[in-house]
């Protein structure tokens, strides 16, 4: 029984149950920063090109937040501006390679003297 003048007490949390949350919450936080930058971006030399000529120029390209990867293997495709009667940004994603040494090649818009024309990315 407590008489009026005794705090009630409060439970005590062991000193390696503090440092165990305490690694937890470390280990969590520094792996939801991890990025993984994919090699052999690059430029195809043939382009295929797919989409209407636009005479207005796309905005500048957005900052991809990019995550851990999926699955071993997993590239990243950046994120690119679309044209639908506006821009419209289309976010980057993670894609599976159609063979172990295909590199994905981004696609872009380039200017020609009629406006701009989107060029696909492709598996290179």
């Amino acid at each position: 029984m407590m008489t009026a003048n005794q705090q009630p007490q409060r439970p005590t949390i062991p000193p390696f149950r503090r440092v165990t949350v305490l690694c937890l919450l470390s280990c969590a936080l520094g792996l939801s920063a991890c990025a993984v930058y994919p090699t052999g971006y690059g430029y195809a030399n043939e382009t295929v090109v797919t989409g209407p000529v636009v005479r207005y120029a796309p905005p500048p390209p957005r900052v991809d937040v990019v995550g851990i990867a999926p699955y071993f293997g997993a590239i990243w495709i950046p994120g690119n501006w679309l044209w639908r009667d506006r821009w419209v940004w289309n976010e980057g994603h993670w894609a599976r390679p159609p063979r172990p040494d295909a590199r994905w090649a981004p696609g872009r818009w380039n200017q020609g003297r009629d406006g701009w024309r989107w060029h696909d990315g492709r598996w290179r």
